[in-house]
């Protein structure tokens, strides 16, 4: 891991959300990246339905669930068809704890983004999204970890992933536009709605 251990300062918020496929179990990077999650945002992989990714009693979110008919239709065919694991698949889609972003939502970031054609929103933009705009959340929201549009790799646990999700990766990030969306956070932070963790005070 690269920069500040920041772990525990991480864990010690009420609310600690992750996405798609975070990595807290892997040994010796809780000191960088805690080890506590509340809420999950997954995209089509389905991640929290996989061992080394369930959190017990994390809230679920899939974030493009309703974006449209290929993407809610990802959530089933690449667990469930892909991967074989069609009841397992059927079970977690079918669990009334299980939680979504309106498709309005997504509409309007896609706007506010600039986003054209084919292209949405990554999971963690849309997290940031939802909380800076749901009635109760303290803001700024503090946010930490996003390589995806701050370094220059596309996760910070890049070299633990498996083979298979780093192609994945570099497949996804084509239907992503992480410069437009690091300018939308940059706007963001200047209205003081968002705030990166190591420009909090110590």
């Amino acid at each position: 891991c690269e920069g500040e251990q920041l772990g525990d300062k991480i864990d010690k918020f009420d609310e600690v959300i992750r996405f798609n496929n975070f990595q807290t179990k892997v040994a010796g990077m809780a000191a960088w990246v805690g080890t506590k999650t509340t809420v999950h945002f997954s995209d089509g992989v389905l991640y929290p339905t996989f061992t080394e990714y369930h959190v017990p009693g994390a809230t679920i979110v899939l974030s493009l669930f309703m974006d449209r008919l290929i993407m809610a239709g990802s959530y089933y065919i690449l667990r469930g068809g892909a991967d074989l694991q069609y009841r397992l698949t059927s079970r977690f889609l079918m669990d009334p704890d299980i939680t979504w972003i309106k498709r309005e939502n997504i509409e309007r970031l896609k706007k506010l983004l600039g986003l054209k054609g084919l292209k949405h929103p990554t999971s963690g933009m849309l997290a940031i999204d939802y909380f800076v705009n749901k009635p109760g959340v303290e803001l700024p929201v503090c946010i930490h970890g996003f390589d995806f549009f701050m370094g220059p790799h596309i996760h910070y646990f890049h070299e633990h992933e498996p083979l298979y999700e780093r192609i994945n990766n570099h497949i996804g990030v084509n239907m992503h536009s992480p410069h437009l969306e690091k300018i939308y956070v940059e706007k963001l932070i200047a209205e003081g709605k968002v705030k990166f963790l190591k420009d909090m005070p110590k």
